[in-house]
């Protein structure tokens, strides 16, 4: 399950922009939710799996820590 989540955000953008596509307030809303939901995930998974690096860059956790991650 690698893309996964990928997909399903995919989908997810998809489905909520066609039934927000006349309300741009709602649609920015939208897009601003789905974002703020795809980044917990990964702040998450940094954390649960007590990861240092991802994509070659260092890990909000390994940064700044885990209490400041979360």
């Amino acid at each position: 399950m690698s893309n996964g989540s990928q997909r399903i955000q995919s989908i997810m953008m998809v489905i909520l922009v066609a039934r927000t596509l006349n309300d741009r307030v709602k649609h920015l809303t939208v897009m601003a939710l789905i974002e703020f939901i795809h980044t917990i995930t990964f702040l998450n998974n940094y954390v649960m799996n007590e990861s240092d690096i991802c994509c070659g860059q260092p890990t909000s956790n390994a940064t700044f820590g885990d209490a400041v991650s979360v």
